[in-house]
């Protein structure tokens, strides 16, 4: 668990203004993230969060005691099916003792035509990789900034053996 603390004055209207949480705090993947924003009256400072029309994947929730709202709601509750606040949450995804390798990376597109991708977690350092062929042959096939180009391999099914910090994950691919 973690919070972080910042302050906002008009000058920061119509402006994306980034908050820092306490440095080691971690929101595990599909888990639910609650943001409060407190608003303290000055008597002439108003204050409006805004809203989008874009669709959200969850609901927006709001409170404002001053507003007779002193248990949070949902928007759609209130009768504005039609608004969401947009978070944008950047962090970096860490692997724990729990996870597994291949649960959080990518290796796209499968089938390859002529490139092959390999997305891992910022936190993990991909070390070496290979491409076998069937019989276990290496292909000789770099990878350069998780990117490999298959553009001179034949048709056929592929062994991709990738060796990071965090292990080593192997993954059959297949070039069209």
């Amino acid at each position: 668990m973690g919070s972080g603390a910042g302050t906002l004055s008009s000058a920061d209207g119509g402006t994306v203004v980034s908050m820092d949480v306490d440095a080691g705090t971690v929101v595990p993947a599909n888990s639910v993230m609650v943001v409060e924003l407190s608003v303290l009256s000055d008597g002439t400072t108003a204050f409006r969060l805004g809203a989008t029309d874009v669709a959200s994947n969850d609901d927006s929730w709001i409170a404002a005691a001053d507003c007779g709202l002193s248990t949070p709601s949902t928007y759609a509750a209130l009768g504005f099916n039609d608004r969401w606040h947009i978070m944008n949450v950047v962090g970096q995804e860490y692997l724990s003792v729990d996870d597994n390798l291949a649960e959080v990376s990518s290796i796209y597109p499968n089938p390859m035509t002529n490139v092959l991708n390999v997305k891992v977690p910022g936190n993990v350092e991909i070390t070496n990789a290979t491409l076998f062929d069937v019989l276990g042959k290496d292909t000789g096939a770099k990878m350069i900034n998780g990117t490999m180009n298959t553009a001179n391999l034949t048709a056929g099914i592929y062994m991709l053996k990738i060796e990071t910090s965090a292990g080593t994950l192997t993954q059959k691919v297949i070039k069209q």
